[in-house]
Parts: C-alpha cells; structure tokens; sequence
C-alpha cells in the first residue's frame, strides 16, 4: 500500500482512495488482511479530504476484518485510523479513547512507530481539551520512540506540538525543544481538528486550528 500513503503526502485524498477500493475490488481474491491495511488509507484520504462518511465505511470495515480475524495489530492500526477520523469533526472524547486503545496495543505487541504515532493524536485530542500537561507527557513518549527510528516526519510533527504548547501557554518568547532538552513547560503537543500531517513512513495530517486555553488535568 506504498503507493497509498504517497497520495496522502501528495494530498491526493479522494481520488487515491478511489483508485485503492478500485484495486480492492479488482483484486476480489485478495485474502482479508492484505484487504484491510487497503481500506484503512482510503479511510485515511478520505478523511484528511473532509469526505468523513465515506472514511467511516471504510474504517469500520477494515475494523469488521480485524475483529473477525481477531488480529490484535489489525485492531490497533484500525484504532488509530478511527482516532484520527474523530479529530476531523472536533470529537476529542473520541480521539482520546480510541487513541488509547491503539496505544495500548501496540504497546502490547512492541510496536515503536505505531505507539508513537497513536500517542501524538492523542496529544492532539489532549490539546483539543486544553489539556497540556497529558498532550506533553504524549508528546514525549512519542518523540523518544521516533527518535532512534529516524522518522523524520513523525518527529517534525512531534517536535511542532511543542510550539502548540508554548502558544497554548504563552510562552511566545521560548523556543521549544524535544527530548534532548526539555521545554520548560511540563507538555507538549499540537492540535485540533484537522491535524498537521504525520507519517507511517508518511501519513498526514493537515494543518492547526485554535488551540483552547489550557488547562492541568484531563
């Protein structure tokens, strides 16, 4: 599904993921699995489009096949694909347990990238609250796990959430930092309801809303 996540850096949202179900229903022999991680980019185009009813369908069928193969990594991806959707509408509840889910998970199955990535959109479901202090603690976790991986996508995306944070907090005068030197605030992360863009070796997210005052515990 390479060429997938190439359209979703491209911003080619809907019609990549025309062309991917056209794939799909062209390759009709297609064992479930391989099905799956399919629908979850189309969701995931389709979504960053603003197209979230047709992302949806998408997602909860691949959700249908993670459950029916009781593949818990299938689960998690699925998860995190549904936790990003949520945050398109602005449902914060459901980016944070959906999110969480994922993490949980992946974490389980030793899963750096997928936990980190899980981790920065439930930093952004934090930020949406005005919940700093656990989008930092997120944010954290997240880059630590991207850092040895060199993703660089994934640690812009992590590293901008520090700026999310310094605004949130008007510390306009500092200049954030990651892991290697903390921020001085106890938090860090981005924001809302269409997200900047992170990668599984390149997925998106799309730009920065308001960000609420922030507050300390969620």
């Amino acid at each position: 599904m390479g060429f997938g996540w190439t359209w979703v850096v491209l911003g080619d949202g809907v019609a990549g993921a025309e062309r991917l179900r056209s794939a799909l229903a062209a390759a009709d022999t297609l064992p479930r699995q391989t099905r799956a991680p399919g629908l979850l980019v189309a969701g995931w185009l389709e979504a960053s489009a603003g197209n979230l009813a047709r992302a949806r369908a998408d997602l909860d069928e691949a959700l249908q096949i993670a459950d029916e193969l009781a593949d818990s990594r299938l689960r998690a991806d699925a998860d995190r694909h549904r936790a990003f959707l949520s945050v398109q509408p602005g449902r914060p509840a459901d980016v944070l347990d959906l999110a969480s889910s994922s993490i949980n998970a992946s974490r389980a199955l030793g899963l750096s990238w997928e936990t980190a990535a899980a981790l920065v959109l439930r930093a952004y479901g934090s930020i949406m609250l005005g919940d700093t202090a656990h989008a930092g603690q997120d944010a954290d976790e997240a880059i630590h796990l991207l850092d040895p991986l060199e993703d660089s996508w994934g640690l812009v995306h992590a590293e901008a959430m520090l700026g999310a944070i310094a605004q949130a907090e008007h510390r306009f005068g500092t200049r954030p930092s990651i892991s290697r030197g903390r921020p001085p605030s106890p938090s860090f992360s981005a924001s809302s309801a269409r997200p900047p863009c992170i990668s599984h070796r390149s997925a998106v997210f799309t730009s920065a809303p308001e960000i609420p005052t922030p507050r300390s515990s969620r």
